[in-house]
């Protein structure tokens, strides 16, 4: 395997050994490949001991066992790999499915929380923009002078109000 120094992380879609497993489900391929080899091996060793010939030795029983898992192992390893490529694909439909769902919603709580966050800032400014003119008319007044600056106008009001 050949990784950059630091980067610890496989790459997700590169394809390892002679069987072509993705290297991110080689554990997953491994264990069922085992899991299913180890309980044909028991089937197997149980059929030919109890069909064996009663003067049969172990050796011959060992043998037969070989001979018939012989191509059992590699039916195994390929169904492992279909197997592993189905569970990967449905693996990402189903999480693909879940993150957009996520993302939807975040989405969707992110636009609420932006407009009340917009409404509470839009009234701040405008809160402000009316108590610095009302200031400017008091000081105005206060001093007797003229004040003829016209009150701020509220939002898509084209300056009425």
């Amino acid at each position: 395997m050949n990784r950059e120094p630091g980067n610890q992380e496989p790459e997700q879609d590169r394809r390892v050994s002679i069987w072509s497993v993705p290297e991110d489900w080689q554990v997953w391929y491994l264990a069922l490949f085992n899991i299913q080899t180890l309980c044909l091996t028991g089937l197997v060793s149980w059929y030919q001991v109890s069909t064996a010939p009663q003067d049969a030795g172990p050796i011959d029983i060992l043998i037969a066992i070989g001979t018939s898992m012989a191509g059992l192992v590699i039916l195994t390893a390929a169904e492992s790999i279909f197997l592993t490529d189905i569970s990967k694909m449905l693996f990402t439909i189903i999480s693909d499915k879940y993150l957009k769902r996520q993302r939807a919603k975040g989405r969707e709580e992110g636009l609420v929380q932006g407009i009340e966050q917009g409404r509470v800032e839009g009234f701040v400014e405008a809160h402000k923009k009316w108590a610095d003119w009302y200031e400017r008319k008091t000081k105005a007044e206060a001093a007797g002078e003229d004040f003829d600056e016209p009150p701020p106008s509220y939002p898509n009001s084209n300056g009425s109000r």
